[in-house]
């Protein structure tokens, strides 16, 4: 039994050993990200405080694993795009502003359509052309461009301009008060999700994908201990990737087992069985576990211990002890991993990524 202890201590060993030189990689969703941007005016408040919660929440949902992680980044960003419609609205009074209303609603269309691609999620741009007039335009991508005549920002409309924000230049300077408002949403979703992150971002839903279709299922207990042992990767810091090694706590299941020692016809029997501490390199497709199997047995002890091995993530066999020789070989019929939902695992790993 010591040369078994040993081996399962240094099998438990091994994640913190092939990945010692891994630091985990998280992406932040919070609101110290917005610590340095500008402050908005009195009039834009309510809009920049929309842009930082719609950006938090994209950033807490931009895995995309689940249907309702997916419908919650379509609300949160079609919220987004009909509060800009409404403050564009506001700085911008008059027929004589139709255009860029045109614009925006071009704007809010793609955003809506594409907020997966960072290519349209640049803000509306307003350029000054070689005769002094304005442009202003969506953003240039390879498959829309939607340029609008330039307009000549004389006094009357500037003045307009003016009339809704007293210290206000102009047309101009009430644009880039609004620029300045969206900031938090392009620069947490735009640069730093979906462009300086990009392939953090694909690599960590390839890999939960990867660990949903293939991993071993877990219980809650067992999700639990797996957090709490995975160094630093679920403890709030933002979006992480899926747990190196599966931690197991008294996780149940049934088993085959026969007692060789038995009279014939007792050997084999249903057993039910606890693994009362294991681990699972899934990416490796191996384990180990501590385990007890249990069935009515009137010639030896009802209760044997020893050894459960997982290969492939789905296979289990194993053995144990009873005392008197009364050794036992099982292999194991894990009906959670057949009935249980695996996204309920990503679900509660999840909850343990933000605080």
């Amino acid at each position: 039994m010591k040369k078994l202890a040993f081996l399962l201590i240094s099998f438990l060993m091994l994640p913190n050993l092939t990945l010692a030189s891994d630091e985990p990689e998280y992406i932040p969703c919070s609101e110290s990200f917005f610590a340095d941007g500008p402050t908005p005016l009195p009039q834009l408040k309510e809009y920049n405080e929309l842009a930082k919660s719609v950006g938090i929440q994209v950033c807490r949902n931009v895995l995309q694993i689940t249907d309702t992680e997916k419908k919650e980044v379509a609300k949160a960003v079609n919220e987004f795009t009909s509060m800009t419609k409404a403050s564009f609205g506001q700085m911008f009074k008059g027929n004589e502003f139709n255009f860029m209303h045109d614009t925006v609603d071009v704007w809010a269309s793609l955003v809506n359509k594409h907020y997966n691609n960072p290519n349209y999620l640049g803000f509306i741009q307003s350029t000054l052309d070689v005769d002094g007039g304005n442009q202003w335009q969506v953003f240039v991508t390879k498959y829309h461009t939607i340029n609008r005549p330039s307009i000549s920002l004389d006094k009357a409309l500037n003045d307009q301009c003016k009339t809704v924000i007293k210290s206000s230049n102009g047309c101009l300077e009430n644009f880039r008060f609004i620029s300045d408002a969206v900031n938090p949403f392009v620069s947490l979703v735009k640069d730093n999700i979906l462009t300086t992150n990009a392939d953090l971002l694909r690599n960590m839903q390839a890999d939960w994908n990867l660990f949903i279709e293939e991993a071993r299922y877990q219980t809650p207990l067992d999700v639990w201990l797996t957090t709490k042992l995975s160094d630093d990767l679920f403890e709030g810091k933002g979006l992480s990737g899926p747990p190196t090694a599966q931690y197991f706590l008294l996780h149940p299941s049934i088993v085959y087992e026969r007692i060789g020692n038995l009279p014939d016809g007792d050997q084999d029997e249903v057993a039910l069985a606890v693994e009362w501490f294991g681990v699972n390199l899934w990416k490796y497709k191996m384990g180990v576990s501590i385990v007890s199997t249990y069935q009515d047995i009137a010639e030896t002890s009802d209760v044997g211990t020893g050894l459960m091995f997982h290969v492939d993530n789905a296979y289990s066999f194993g053995f144990t002890h009873r005392g008197k020789n009364d050794n036992s070989v099982f292999i194991n019929f894990d009906l959670l991993q057949l009935i249980g939902d695996k996204k309920d695992m990503y679900k509660a790993y999840k909850a343990n990524m933000f605080n």
